[in-house]
């Protein structure tokens, strides 16, 4: 055999024998976990191994662990029962429960490769808790509410006496009937880490919000709109002529901007605003507040596909250009000219761009978070594995 191939949610190395794998032209491991000792990884780093490993553990080689791995969120609560000395992998959120000091205790180590949520009160075992994440520590005894919270007149309405809630990203006070007023009344404390609130409410705010709070303020007059929004003659209809876009915004490419800009008063934009080269003059005359202006080329917009391709024909059909955003695989035809490619194509946030040599700088000139771009040369898999021992197994020991 010249190859190994493993694929397993667990491989463990740790008891492996060099002789065993010196007849191998080269070893491949697909796991999500890796277990390795002081002398199995002495032994990968003498084999012709190529690791692809989501985590590696290294425990002592006659280490007896329970390895439990978790794919999406898990919670541990006061409730659970664990074995000693376990390792837990939780790919996704891990939220700790109050009171669960016990089932902390038990886990020899813990690896999260998404985000940890826990009351401070258990802020103790964090040096036992592998973090690729972000790490959110609450106050104790709050209610854990979720990432984000839109307060309406029905929450006012439901909110416990002297209720403590956490809030994990940001609360929205939504709609006009969201009474502030109320939650004072009931001594309801919120704690947050962004607030988008009316001008009018910043008073009456600061007995529900903790201090560290950052505020986003929706000016008097204007309606917020939650979210990316396109901007078009509806878009007005059903909010006004004063909107706040708690967002991005992307005028609609066939919209006369020159209309539209009669029709608003004012216009804040908290992220990026997309144009077309024929509406930016007018949208300029709007004063919009906006964080980033993108001007894109007019015409046609292919996205969201697994595969596009781009010939000379496709790029005289669409005078106005042509943009490509969110394809897997984008093939250039190797007659495209590349000054057709600098005039009339975008590409953004796709895979890969396979062009020839000669249009290569003319791609990367047009492309914006593309992962590769170049000539790609084709080949089986079936020709780079015919001649493997091929291994599939949900635990694989060595």
């Amino acid at each position: 055999m010249k190859n190994l191939i493993i694929n397993s949610c667990i491989c463990d190395t740790r008891n492996m024998q060099e002789e065993a794998y010196k007849g191998y032209e080269s070893i491949i491991i697909n796991a999500e976990i890796l277990l390795v000792g002081g002398r199995s990884k002495t032994i990968l780093t003498q084999l012709p191994t190529i690791q692809n490993c989501d985590i590696t553990v290294e425990l002592d080689d006659d280490e007896a662990v329970e390895v439990n791995l978790v794919d999406g969120d898990f919670e541990i609560t006061a409730s659970d029962t664990v074995q000693e000395n376990s390792l837990l992998v939780v790919n996704g959120l891990l939220k700790v429960e109050a009171g669960a000091e016990d089932a902390l205790k038990a886990y020899k180590r813990i690896i999260v490769t998404g985000s940890l949520q826990m009351p401070k009160s258990l802020s103790g075992f964090l040096n036992k808790i592998q973090i690729e994440g972000a790490t959110e520590i609450y106050p104790d005894g709050y209610t854990v509410l979720g990432d984000t919270l839109m307060i309406d007149k029905l929450f006012a309405l439901r909110a416990e006496q002297n209720g403590k809630y956490y809030v994990s990203s940001e609360t929205v006070f939504s709609g006009k009937s969201a009474d502030l007023k109320k939650l004072v009344e009931k001594e309801v404390k919120i704690v947050t880490p962004k607030l988008l609130l009316p001008e009018a409410m910043i008073e009456d705010s600061a007995a529900v919000f903790n201090l560290q709070t950052e505020y986003v303020i929706i000016p008097d007059g204007m309606e917020l709109i939650y979210g990316d929004a396109e901007l078009d003659d509806l878009l007005l209809q059903q909010h006004g002529d004063s909107l706040f876009i708690y967002g991005d915004l992307t005028v609609d490419r066939t919209a006369d901007m020159g209309l539209l800009a009669k029709k608003i008063d004012r216009l804040e934009v908290t992220g990026m605003v997309t144009v077309t080269q024929a509406q930016k003059e007018d949208f300029l005359k709007i004063g919009a507040v906006y964080q980033e202006l993108k001007v894109v080329k007019g015409g046609r917009v292919l996205s969201d596909k697994l595969r596009v391709k781009v010939d000379q024909r496709l790029l005289d059909r669409w005078s106005e250009g042509i943009e490509i955003c969110d394809v897997l695989k984008v093939v250039i035809d190797s007659a495209v000219k590349p000054e057709d490619i600098l005039e009339k194509l975008a590409i953004c946030e796709c895979g890969s761009v396979v062009c020839s040599p000669e249009q290569e700088s003319a791609v990367a000139a047009v492309s914006e978070d593309v992962g590769q771009i170049g000539s790609v040369k084709e080949f089986s898999i079936l020709d780079k594995i015919k001649s493997s021992k091929l291994v599939n197994a949900e635990k694989y020991v060595m």
